[in-house]
């Protein structure tokens, strides 16, 4: 893990400053705020999105077989008849 060196007015650096927390990218103030890493969001997004999608395409492909498959099996059923 990296840190970055915190200065104090003086050039010194104090022992509590020394090591302050870092996330991805270079450090901010919103690494020292609490505020999380708009990165994290972005990935959420994508990572549901793309969960989203594969579902719906799960979804329909599982629809259009079962339909096939009906029709198949009805077609079948009627020339049997025949």
């Amino acid at each position: 893990m990296t840190a970055f060196i915190a200065k104090d007015n003086g050039g010194e650096i104090s022992k509590k400053d020394k090591y302050l927390p870092r996330s991805r990218g270079s450090p901010s103030l919103r690494d020292f705020c609490g505020v999380p890493n708009p990165a994290d969001y972005r990935v959420s997004v994508i990572l549901t999105t793309t969960a989203t999608f594969a579902s719906i395409t799960t979804a329909a492909f599982t629809v259009k077989r079962t339909t096939r498959i009906v029709h198949e099996k009805w077609i079948y059923r009627t020339h049997e008849q025949l």
